[in-house]
């Protein structure tokens, strides 16, 4: 998906955050 490509080309910068975001996403999907 996009948001796995950006975050993948990010790089750790980003990381963090979208580790988290996909974790809530995960968790209240």
């Amino acid at each position: 998906m996009g948001v796995k490509d950006s975050w993948m080309n990010d790089g750790g910068k980003y990381n963090f955050y979208w580790g988290k975001a996909l974790v809530f996403l995960n968790g209240f999907i």
